[in-house]
């Protein structure tokens, strides 16, 4: 099951409308979730404009599931062009 940036945000962020459901979904399928390196790229991002520690984001979303590299064709260099 692919998790995406808004289900680790609801999970590290202190406060979230989205954390309950969040938490449930993560319990029910701990083991079976994994990421991108895009997802942890847009964390960093996110990060940086929320004014939050990048490296703590990203290391709590590694810490939760397992990180893949996509496999469609692109490179984290997309998301320099979305800012």
């Amino acid at each position: 099951m692919y998790a995406e940036t808004d289900f680790f945000l609801a999970l590290l962020k202190e406060r979230d409308w989205l954390k309950k459901n969040a938490e449930q979904i993560y319990k029910k399928h701990k083991g079976k979730i994994w990421t991108s390196t895009h997802t942890l790229m847009e964390l960093i991002l996110l990060a940086y404009r929320d004014g939050k520690d990048p490296l703590e984001m990203v290391e709590g979303a590694s810490n939760l599931v397992e990180v893949r590299e996509p496999k469609i064709g692109v490179n984290g260099f997309i998301y320099l062009h979305v800012m």
